[in-house]
């Protein structure tokens, strides 16, 4: 019979009442959760720390407090990559049995991941194969999705295609590249001067330098536009694809989210080629699994930029927020 988790008991916790910067996060104990109904305990050996985080601890754009809770954050505790050991289970949970090692995003589940225990729906996990370390793990889930679906939903990379990852030095940019190179594109990607190694490390095949050159006046096209540091300007992007080819825009200022959701599909239909913003499915296990898959084969491996730990995170997300990360910050619990 799988074990059931006894009341009382307490575990270290990132924990916050309001939104904020760095500051208002506390390491604190805090009651361990109890699972119940399909949920799965889990011990938490890694996260990491991403932009979304950073979303959701400031509560900036306002309009994420939609989804995370107007007046004041629903979750105490933050963090949305989690990989770890399953401790025990609810009454109603099968797929799992403890032991079992487990990783998901828990965007939309209610977050949780920067404590030393998180209760998390069996449908929200997948397992890490054999081989893959808590850290490729915690690292993965929030970015690695972001850049499957970029990669894959707008208009679907082919062999042969070439593809321009915009912003690729940051969370999401080095899994955009690596997944796009394993689908057999030839890839651009684009970052300031100091991440140009970087780039090129995970697999880039071209790397430009957005504070030397503009790639929208470079007069090359391309048959995929990942935009994940969008500042606009749709005509000049448009003239930057091949006919059939597609943008999708995951970040990027206030201009660019309301060019990609109003006028970029009026574009793209216009021009034929498929042009928004990216529909983020939350908690999409298949993409999931996909990208556990990668990790197993070597297709992708996350570019770890600094490693710290639960105590470290007000600083970290500081870090993270100022965009001097070039690929994730882990958090080993």
């Amino acid at each position: 019979m799988a074990r059931r988790w006894l009341d009382s008991a307490l575990m270290k916790a990132i924990v916050r009442s309001r939104y904020g910067g760095p500051g208002v996060l506390q390491l604190r104990d805090v009651e361990q959760p109890t699972p119940t109904g399909d949920e799965v305990l889990v011990r938490v050996r890694a996260s990491s720390v991403n932009m979304a985080d950073v979303d959701y601890v400031t509560g900036r754009p306002w309009a994420t407090r939609f989804g995370t809770g107007l007046r004041r954050p629903r979750a105490a505790v933050p963090g949305i990559d989690m990989a770890g050991e399953v401790e025990a289970i609810g009454p109603d949970a099968s797929r799992f049995a403890p032991g079992d090692r487990v990783f998901a995003d828990l965007a939309g589940v209610g977050s949780g991941a920067w404590a030393e225990y998180v209760s998390v729906p069996e449908t929200s996990l997948v397992a890490i194969p054999d081989g893959v370390s808590w850290e490729a793990a915690g690292a993965t889930p929030s970015s690695g999705i972001f850049a499957i679906q970029g990669v894959r939903d707008k208009r679907p990379v082919r062999a042969g295609d070439r593809v321009l990852v915009n912003g690729a030095s940051g969370n999401v940019g080095p899994f955009a590249v690596q997944i796009a190179k394993s689908y057999g594109a030839e890839v651009t990607g684009v970052c300031r001067t100091e991440k140009m190694a970087m780039v090129r490390e995970v697999g880039a095949d071209h790397v430009i330098d957005y504070t030397a050159e503009d790639y929208r006046a470079s007069g090359e096209r391309y048959d995929l536009i990942v935009d994940i540091a969008a500042r606009g300007n749709l005509a000049g992007i448009r003239h930057c694809l091949e006919p059939g080819g597609g943008y999708v825009v995951i970040g990027g200022t206030g201009r660019a989210y309301a060019e990609s959701l109003l006028l970029a599909p009026l574009v793209g239909l216009a021009t034929g080629r498929r042009m928004g913003m990216l529909m983020w499915r939350e908690n999409d296990v298949k993409d999931l699994t996909d990208l556990a898959a990668m990790l197993a084969d070597g297709r992708v491996r996350p570019h770890i930029d600094r490693r710290v730990s639960l105590e470290d995170l007000p600083e970290a997300l500081g870090y993270v927020r100022s965009g001097a990360a070039s690929g994730k910050v882990t958090v080993a619990i």
